[in-house]
């Protein structure tokens, strides 16, 4: 379960997805949710928790892992 803030830090996500995304050859199965507004990461994390995600990865700056955690 890969949780991604969009608009945190400066530059594109999209080389952090095509990395993750290659561990999807490796046999682990990678959701990605992007955050849309306030207080997202943190519902998004709580369906992960629903749904017994086994790791939950959060890209994004301080207030995203805050937000997750």
């Amino acid at each position: 379960y890969v949780i991604i803030n969009p608009i945190s830090g400066t530059g594109s996500k999209k080389k952090v997805v095509d990395k993750l995304s290659a561990l999807n050859r490796d046999g682990y199965e990678l959701h990605f949710h992007w955050t849309e507004y306030p207080d997202h990461a943190s519902q998004l994390a709580k369906k992960a928790v629903l749904e017994k995600a086994d790791c939950v990865v959060v890209v994004g700056g301080d207030g995203t892992v805050n937000e997750v955690g």
